[in-house]
Protein backbone atom coordinates (compact mmCIF):
# COMPACT_ATOMS: atom_id res chain seq x y z
CA UNK A 1 0.00 0.00 0.00
CA UNK A 2 2.85 2.38 0.71
CA UNK A 3 4.30 1.82 -2.72
CA UNK A 4 1.00 2.82 -4.40
CA UNK A 5 0.72 6.00 -2.32
CA UNK A 6 4.31 6.87 -3.12
CA UNK A 7 3.71 6.45 -6.87
CA UNK A 8 0.68 8.80 -6.69
CA UNK A 9 2.82 11.36 -4.91
CA UNK A 10 5.45 11.04 -7.64
CA UNK A 11 2.79 11.67 -10.26
CA UNK A 12 1.51 14.75 -8.44
CA UNK A 13 5.07 16.03 -8.01
CA UNK A 14 5.71 15.53 -11.72
CA UNK A 15 2.54 17.39 -12.77
CA UNK A 16 3.09 20.21 -10.29
CA UNK A 17 6.65 20.61 -11.53
CA UNK A 18 5.41 20.64 -15.12
CA UNK A 19 2.81 23.28 -14.18
CA UNK A 20 5.44 25.48 -12.50
CA UNK A 21 7.73 25.19 -15.51
CA UNK A 22 4.89 26.27 -17.82
CA UNK A 23 4.09 29.28 -15.60
CA UNK A 24 7.76 30.34 -15.60
CA UNK A 25 7.83 29.95 -19.39
CA UNK A 26 4.76 32.17 -19.83
CA UNK A 27 6.20 34.90 -17.58
CA UNK A 28 9.55 34.75 -19.37
CA UNK A 29 7.76 35.15 -22.70
CA UNK A 30 5.78 38.14 -21.41
CA UNK A 31 8.94 39.82 -20.11
CA UNK A 32 10.70 39.24 -23.44
CA UNK A 33 7.75 40.73 -25.34
CA UNK A 34 7.83 43.78 -23.08
CA UNK A 35 11.55 44.18 -23.68
CA UNK A 36 11.08 43.94 -27.46
CA UNK A 37 8.25 46.48 -27.30
CA UNK A 38 10.47 48.95 -25.43
CA UNK A 39 13.30 48.39 -27.90
CA UNK A 40 11.01 49.08 -30.86
CA UNK A 41 9.62 52.19 -29.15
CA UNK A 42 13.18 53.48 -28.57
CA UNK A 43 14.09 52.78 -32.19
CA UNK A 44 11.04 54.75 -33.36
CA UNK A 45 11.97 57.71 -31.15
CA UNK A 46 15.55 57.55 -32.44
CA UNK A 47 14.34 57.65 -36.05
CA UNK A 48 12.20 60.71 -35.25
CA UNK A 49 15.22 62.46 -33.71
CA UNK A 50 17.39 61.60 -36.71
CA UNK A 51 14.77 63.01 -39.07
CA UNK A 52 14.49 66.25 -37.11
CA UNK A 53 18.28 66.57 -37.04
CA UNK A 54 18.42 66.08 -40.80
CA UNK A 55 15.79 68.76 -41.31
CA UNK A 56 17.64 71.18 -39.00
CA UNK A 57 20.91 70.46 -40.80
CA UNK A 58 19.33 71.27 -44.16
CA UNK A 59 18.02 74.56 -42.76
CA UNK A 60 21.49 75.48 -41.47
CA UNK A 61 23.09 74.67 -44.82
CA UNK A 62 20.57 76.94 -46.55
CA UNK A 63 21.25 79.77 -44.06
CA UNK A 64 25.00 79.36 -44.54
CA UNK A 65 24.57 79.52 -48.31
CA UNK A 66 22.49 82.67 -47.96
CA UNK A 67 25.12 84.23 -45.65
CA UNK A 68 27.85 83.54 -48.21
CA UNK A 69 25.77 85.10 -50.98
CA UNK A 70 25.01 88.16 -48.84
CA UNK A 71 28.70 88.50 -47.99
CA UNK A 72 29.39 89.15 -51.68
CA UNK A 73 26.71 91.90 -51.78
CA UNK A 74 28.39 93.80 -48.94
CA UNK A 75 31.92 93.31 -50.35
CA UNK A 76 33.01 91.16 -47.40
CA UNK A 77 35.63 88.48 -47.78
CA UNK A 78 34.05 85.22 -48.76
CA UNK A 79 34.88 82.75 -45.97
CA UNK A 80 33.68 79.15 -46.37
CA UNK A 81 34.36 78.41 -42.69
CA UNK A 82 31.19 80.02 -41.34
CA UNK A 83 29.83 78.27 -38.27
CA UNK A 84 26.13 78.64 -37.55
CA UNK A 85 24.49 77.61 -34.30
CA UNK A 86 20.76 77.23 -33.94
CA UNK A 87 19.18 77.55 -30.51
CA UNK A 88 15.67 76.26 -29.91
Amino acid sequence: MNFKAFSINKTWIFFSLLFLISIVSVFASLLMDQKLYKKQKNNNELEILKASFSHTRKELINVKRAALLNAEKFDLNKNPNIILVKYE
